[in-house]
Formats: C-alpha cells, sequence, structure tokens
C-alpha cells in the first residue's frame, strides 16, 4: 500500500511541474483553441505584397464591395482591420485576366490568372496597406476579347 501512495504522490508532482514548470512560455496560453483574437503574421506596410491566407489576415475579413464585370465573373474587395490591409477575392476568372488592388497613390499589387487550374477556384491578389477600408480600388483586365481594363472604387459613388 505504501508504494501506492508513493507512486500517487510522484504522478503528482510531475503532473504539477509540467503544468507550472518554468520551461512552459506564456505564449503556449495565446495558442489555445478558441481564442478570441487571431495572431496576425503582419500589419500596414508589413502586409503590402503578402498573401491574405499565409498572413491569417483572409480568417474573417470586412466585405467592402462586390463588383460583377463580367457575366459570371465576381471581384470582392475585403479588408482586414486588424491587418491593416485590404485585397480583391475573384471568382469565375479566365486564364489572362489580371486584377490589380491599389489605394490612392499606392502601387498597385497584381494577380495575373495563369492557367486552367487556377480558373475553378477563388484566388487573391496580393494585399495592400491601407487605415481604410474606403481607399481600396481593383481594376480588372479581362483576357483577349473582354472589355477593356474596368476600374472599381471601394464603394459605389453616391446618387
Amino acid at each position: 500500500m505504501r508504494t501506492g501512495a508513493v507512486l500517487a504522490a510522484a504522478l503528482l508532482c510531475a503532473a504539477w511541474l509540467v503544468m507550472a514548470g518554468p520551461w512552459r512560455s506564456e505564449r503556449a496560453d495565446a495558442d489555445v483553441p478558441g481564442s478570441s483574437e487571431p495572431e496576425f503574421a503582419c500589419h500596414g506596410q508589413r502586409c503590402t505584397g503578402r498573401d491574405v491566407i499565409a498572413t491569417r489576415c483572409g480568417m474573417h475579413p470586412d466585405m467592402v464591395s462586390t463588383h460583377r464585370p463580367a457575366p459570371g465573373l465576381r471581384v470582392d474587395l475585403r479588408y482586414e482591420a486588424g491587418c491593416g490591409a485590404g485585397w480583391a477575392r475573384v471568382w469565375g476568372q479566365r486564364i489572362g485576366d489580371v486584377f490589380a488592388v491599389s489605394v490612392a497613390g499606392g502601387e498597385p499589387r497584381t494577380l495575373t490568372v495563369p492557367d486552367k487550374y487556377a480558373t475553378g477556384i477563388r484566388l487573391h491578389t496580393p494585399m495592400v496597406a491601407t487605415d481604410s477600408p474606403d481607399a481600396l480600388r481593383v481594376c480588372v483586365s479581362l483576357a483577349p476579347g473582354g472589355p477593356r481594363q474596368q476600374c472599381y472604387p471601394a464603394a459605389p459613388p453616391s446618387p
């Protein structure tokens, strides 16, 4: 019986050391599922040109506006305040279509649909830094045979 009590005490002690040991980092608590705040890999200018999925900026963004420049084509401007960045998400694209997202005075970030494998999925442009989703703009140049370049602001103009 005495051996069982010693073994139980040793197991309890080991469990306590694992849970409260000095090697346990504070960061471990931040990675617990159900955490209310996502951890983004960038913010503002550090997001410019980066991928929304890899940076976790595309987890719960705001939809800024939706545009339909051609039948079957949908272009959404999206924004994540936690990343301080916006981008365009496209559906129904064809090989050779080009999508460029920008803010006033900034360099556009471009996505060109390279092949047939990129036509049946949702694609994203690289991100651009902005504090205001209303500053976003997307320009669409459809593949040969389509209309010329069309540009859309974040929100349609007021009537």
